[in-house]
């Protein structure tokens, strides 16, 4: 019976085989035609009507503009989707400008007939929105206050138990006017001022918020900010926003080459050109389109088996950000969400989701509720938003030999971190052994400076291998969310339930990659960055260098049941990071034979809690091999550390400090209680190995 099966299924694959076609677009094709490769359809909206399975759609080398999304359901399932030989077809969501006219002071200006738009792209390079200084003399004014109207506790929570009694979720209401004056009256009379929008950065964080309206206020002006973005960015979990770093998108703030600014009510773009770019010539795109490319499947009927070679996927936009709600980032693109909240006890004002369940900035072509689909020599680039989903059910998807650059978020985000992809109320919804591999991911977050190369969730079986990833401002890949929160038990932070039962996050392999030039431009994170638990999870054979402001493998909150193994880490601030002192998980990590190299290196491969009891008298020794001397607010780098930081109680490090060694010692915790010593036997050298030594003799250090 089992040959006769095989057999039969043979001859049916052979038989669709004969039955395939191929359907052939050119740009200048027609819909009428019939689609062959001397009369190809148009548009790609007429091959995908065209097609069933087994049949391929042939886009000749141009640009295709799309009007609307390209929607593919379950009945477009087992097409091929493939660039013609050695040709280059890009699908596009955006509009020529054209009919450029002089204006004044260098400026161009041309009618655009979209609503909106955050990116400009001029002969393929991204142009930067009008952005300039914070007014001078800006203050704050206002109080971030509001209320929680209470909800009921979520039904259909089976294992989760009440951790808190008393906190219950609710939705945020009577969100209270703030913003800020200045002195500079004339403030009030800049064009649009309800687009205009502040931005904030703090540690690893990047928030925006808008503009609500600038009111004259005697000589000054007030300016009233939208809600509830910017009560968001100010009370939200986490960093906090603190005094904005710049303001954007005024006419008046544009006076350098290659800025532009969008007048929305008179649909009116302005352009001030870059030395050499001729606008009667030149290529200016404004993206329409928030979506490509949408493959959308229901959990009881995926869309399966679609392959897409050699295509380019181009000019799309993202507009919340644009909104009342901006974007009040919590970390790596994740942005707080309103409802489903509560002021967290232990950090007085702070307002958290369940669970830190957030709200995942979305990408530009979406995976969602598929299988079997797969991207080969794919390229991801001049896009608003994040580059590519893989969601809600996506299984068995691979993204393979592609490229991904000039992105506004995250690069590849493979899952979510909503409750029902931590504890799916169906097992369909996992997101599960999909691949990432081959691929070459950089110049990410290129709007968005919180954003990350690859990130995953709450998944299953996430393979990210032989990936090169750099130019990153943030984290090259980070996987898992929550904290520990979501967690079996619970992590350390007061939270108003606790699950009873794992996450859905388990073996997932991040292996072999190339991982360098990253945390450009935000801190605390690293080359490889995890959070909770994640079973049978495995990083090893790594590749990961030059981590500017972070780490190489960063450990952070509530990981555990990770081994680490087989990595080459050098020129970062700490090789091997672990933050999990407060939910004792570090030894449930398997860390071994890591080659540690390049910032600091000890004779252990593991640089956290390296003595295991508090002696009363020690000698503490290891060495050392820098290439340069750390610099920064905060020049320290790690070299052996037991406990969180030097304010633990019973702490004992070794660190460098600028050219210097030093070390700490604490008896009885807190700050007051720390004892330190930095040397002054000259700088550190550079380039060779240096053994250093830490001796307390019950009394002194030295």
């Amino acid at each position: 019976m089992k040959r006769l099966l095989t057999m039969m299924t043979e001859i049916l694959l052979a038989c669709a085989s004969a039955w395939a076609t191929d359907f052939y677009v050119a740009p200048d094709g027609k819909d009428s035609n019939p689609g062959t490769q001397e009369k190809p359809f148009a548009t790609v909206t007429a091959a995908r009507d065209a097609a069933k399975r087994g049949d391929r759609i042939i886009l000749r080398g141009g640009t295709y503009r799309l009007s609307e999304p390209l929607v593919l359901g379950p009945r477009h399932s087992g097409v091929t989707w493939l660039a013609f030989q050695n040709e280059k077809p890009i699908l596009s969501g955006g509009v020529p400008v054209t009919g450029w006219t002089a204006d004044t002071n260098g400026r161009f200006k041309a009618t655009v007939n979209l609503d909106n738009f955050r990116q400009l792209w001029v002969n393929g390079q991204r142009a930067q929105r009008a952005r300039g200084a914070v007014p001078a003399g800006l203050t704050l004014w206002g109080k971030h206050e509001a209320s929680v109207k209470k909800g009921a506790i979520p039904s259909g929570l089976s294992g989760m138990t009440n951790g808190t009694p008393g906190y219950f979720p609710g939705t945020l209401e009577n969100i209270q006017p703030a913003g800020y004056t200045v002195p500079d009256g004339k403030l009030a009379s800049w064009r649009n001022p309800g687009d205009m929008e502040f931005g904030y950065y703090n540690s690893w964080s990047h928030m925006i918020a808008k503009v609500e309206k600038i009111i004259a206020d005697g000589g000054g002006a007030r300016i009233e900010m939208a809600q509830p973005g910017f009560y968001l960015c100010h009370r939200k979990g986490g960093v906090q926003a603190k005094a904005p770093a710049y303001l954007e998108n005024a006419l008046e703030l544009l006076d350098e080459p290659g800025e532009w600014y969008f007048d929305r009510p008179a649909h009116t773009l302005y352009y001030l050109p870059r030395p050499g770019e001729d606008m009667a010539k030149a290529e200016v795109i404004a993206p329409k389109l928030e979506k490509l490319v949408e493959i959308k499947g229901t959990l009881d009927q995926p869309v399966r088996d679609l392959r897409f070679e050699g295509l380019t996927f181009a000019h799309a936009t993202w507009l919340q950000p644009s909104t009342a709600m901006g974007h009040p980032d919590v970390q790596a693109n994740v942005i707080a969400a309103l409802d489903g909240g509560y002021f967290r006890p232990e950090q007085v004002g702070s307002w958290v989701s369940i669970n830190q369940d957030g709200c995942k900035s979305p990408a530009n072509v979406v995976v969602d509720a598929a299988q079997g689909v797969r991207f080969e020599r794919c390229t991801f680039t001049a896009l608003g938003g994040a580059g590519l989903d893989l969601q809600n059910g996506a299984q068995s998807n691979i993204v393979v030999g592609c490229r991904f650059a000039d992105i506004s978020g995250n690069g590849i985000q493979v899952g979510d971190v909503t409750r029902d992809d931590h504890h799916p109320s169906d097992p369909h919804r996992i997101v599960k052994d999909n691949r990432i591999v081959n691929n070459s991911i950089s110049h990410v977050g290129q709007e968005y400076t919180d954003a990350v190369g690859v990130f995953y969730g709450y998944t299953e079986g996430t393979v990210i291998a032989h990936n090169e990833i750099f130019a990153i401002p943030y984290s090259g890949i980070s996987g898992g969310w929550g904290w520990g929160m979501t967690d079996a038990g619970g992590g350390a932070y007061v939270d108003v339930f606790k699950w009873s039962t794992p996450t859905t996050a388990k073996n997932n392999r991040i292996e072999f990659n190339h991982i360098h030039d990253v945390n450009l431009l935000r801190d605390d994170g690293g080359c490889i960055y995890t959070l909770g638990r994640q079973p049978g999870t495995i990083i090893r054979g790594n590749h990961v260098h030059h981590s500017v402001q972070g780490h190489g493998i960063y450990l952070d909150e509530g990981s555990g049941d990770i081994e680490v193994s087989s990595n080459l880490i050098y020129q970062v601030r700490n090789a091997l990071n672990f933050n999990n002192g407060a939910q004792n998980r570090r030894a449930s990590c398997s860390v071994h034979d890591n080659y540690l190299t390049g910032q600091a290196f000890t004779n252990s491969s593991v640089v956290e809690e390296p003595i295991a009891t508090d002696p009363a008298q020690f000698t503490l020794i290891a060495k050392v091999l820098i290439f340069q001397h750390p610099v920064g607010a905060d020049a320290r780098r790690w070299i052996v550390c037991k406990g969180a930081n030097e304010w633990a109680d019973g702490n004992i490090s070794l660190f460098v400090s600028g050219a210097n060694v030093g070390g700490y010692v604490n008896i009885g915790g807190g700050p007051t209680n720390v004892h330190e010593i930095v040397g002054t036997g000259g700088p550190l050298p550079l380039g060779k190995w240096t053994s250093i030594a830490l001796t307390y003799d019950g009394d002194r250090l030295a």
